[in-house]
Parts: C-alpha cells; sequence; structure tokens
C-alpha cells in the first residue's frame, strides 16, 4: 500500500523492518487500516511513539491512502482514529514527520493542532516556503524551535 500511496519517499522492507522491528508485537494494537465496501485495505496510519528531545511522543507514523480512494474526505476521520488511538494508549502529546511536497496532508494536520518544529535553517527556510502555499499560514508564534 506504501508503495502505490506515497510517490515522496520510498521504502522498503528493511525500513519498515528498522521503523517497527523491535515492537512489532505492538502493532495490532497500534497499526490501523480503513477498508473499503469490499473489505480491501485502502488506507492505514499507525500510533506509534518516539523519544525527541528527552521527552516521550505518540506519533501518527505511516499515513497512506490508495490514490484511487484520495480526495474524498476519507484522511480526517482516519487521522481522528489514530489520535483516539494514542490517547487510549496514554499519550498526551503527538509528533508526525512530513515533506514539504505534501500539502494537502500538511493542511490535514494542521487542522488537527499540528505545528511546525524547526530544528536548523534548512528547516526554517522549507516552512517559510510551504507558508506562501497553505490557506492559512502558520504563524510566527505557532512555530516551534528546537
Amino acid at each position: 500500500m506504501k508503495a502505490r500511496s506515497d510517490h515522496f519517499h520510498q521504502a522498503d522492507l528493511t525500513y519498515y523492518q528498522h521503523t517497527y522491528g523491535a515492537h512489532a508485537d505492538l502493532l495490532p494494537e497500534r497499526q490501523a487500516f480503513l477498508c473499503d465496501h469490499a473489505a480491501q485495505p485502502i488506507g492505514t496510519a499507525t500510533a506509534w511513539f518516539e523519544d525527541y528531545a528527552g521527552q516521550h511522543y505518540g506519533k501518527v507514523n505511516w499515513v497512506f491512502i490508495v490514490p484511487e480512494a484520495q480526495g474524498q474526505g476519507l484522511a480526517k476521520p482516519l487521522l481522528s482514529a489514530i489520535g483516539q488511538r494514542l490517547r487510549l494508549l496514554g499519550h498526551s502529546r503527538a509528533l508526525l514527520y512530513t515533506l514539504t511536497g505534501r500539502l494537502p496532508a500538511i493542511h490535514l494536520y494542521q487542522t488537527f493542532g499540528f505545528v511546525p518544529c524547526v530544528r536548523h535553517a534548512a528547516d526554517e527556510a522549507a516552512w517559510a516556503d510551504i507558508n506562501q502555499h497553505l490557506r492559512v499560514p502558520f504563524r510566527a508564534n505557532e512555530i516551534v524551535v528546537a
């Protein structure tokens, strides 16, 4: 599903195993699938976790919807379900990573309250560029500087 849904980032089985391998036993409670009327998976997202800057976070990870189902308003309920799952698993804050070319995803994440985290000059430049394309640009006080 990832290969069909994500044209920005290629990941093989090794990448998947690196991401989830040490805790693969947790996937059944953390990974969600969105299925069509024939019970075929058309979307997925994972309520994962990560330590960042000395803090433990829930992590919205690997959000994908197959191309033929994109643009139908399915990402919002999928992301909402993952947010609920993160809360049920005890996470009180979450992070996610995305690429600058994913403007529809950035718009969605913004509606869920996610804000940019700027770690270096390249991040600052990227978000300045992205802000020019957003319906509602991030205000300076919304951007977290790490």
